[in-house]
């Protein structure tokens, strides 16, 4: 049983567990992302289709690695930071809505859809990251802010995106794999963080439901 002096010091070590392995899971993003296009072009296609791929294709070539980068800089300003990164939560006023920019709300639809389609294991495996984080710091519920809800992780994942200059036709092309990738990307950091609380003796009573994660490093 964890001593409720130890819970507070264990949560903020379990966040850092989180954000570090999203930071050397986005490492095999844009390589997969560029190998889904890539198997694309290798069917027939009709060629409007194949001439978006290949553009969409040498966008990610061209700018894949900086939208990493731009990713692990906002995980890394996230994991110092307590200050969430996203619109203004409660007691921070927002801007009127007839000042918010297209390309805000463009932003905030494919940030929705992303974090929304999150389900199976990775669904699952937030689940148990909830319950024992909620024992460790005797909250009820997770921060609607927190850094371990998907919203807030999909925000980041395509704000970094729309800033390495990769753009809404460049996301439609690759809606499926992205979503595909960001549930892979996020399940695995949840299970790399339920499997530290386990070892550190927090709820072992929760189940540490398997999760298929791939050996990969981030430069």
């Amino acid at each position: 049983m964890t001593p409720p002096s130890a819970a507070p010091a264990l949560a903020q070590a379990a966040r850092r567990v989180y954000v570090e392995a999203l930071v050397k899971g986005s490492a095999a993003v844009p390589s997969a992302l560029v190998e889904a296009l890539q198997q694309r072009l290798l069917k027939p296609a009709e060629p409007l289709k194949i001439r978006a791929w290949r553009d969409t294709l040498a966008a990610l070539q061209q700018h894949g690695a900086t939208w990493q980068m731009g990713l692990i800089t906002r995980l890394r300003r996230l994991s110092k930071s307590q200050d969430p990164l996203g619109p203004p939560g409660p007691g921070r006023p927002a801007k009127p809505l007839s000042l918010v920019e297209d390309d805000t709300i463009e932003r905030e639809i494919l940030a929705s859809r992303l974090s929304l389609s999150i389900q199976g294991d990775t669904q699952w495996q937030l689940t148990d990251l909830r319950t024992r984080m909620q024992v460790l710091e005797g909250h009820p519920e997770l921060d609607p802010e927190d850094k371990l809800h998907p919203a807030v992780m999909a925000r980041l994942w395509v704000d970094a995106w729309r800033e390495a200059d990769l753009g809404h036709a460049d996301w439609q092309q690759l809606q499926d794999v992205l979503h595909h990738e960001f549930g892979h990307w996020m399940g695995s950091a949840y299970h790399l963080t339920n499997r530290w609380l386990l070892e550190q003796g927090v709820l072992p009573d929760v189940d540490l439901r398997p999760f298929i994660v791939r050996s990969e490093t981030c430069d």
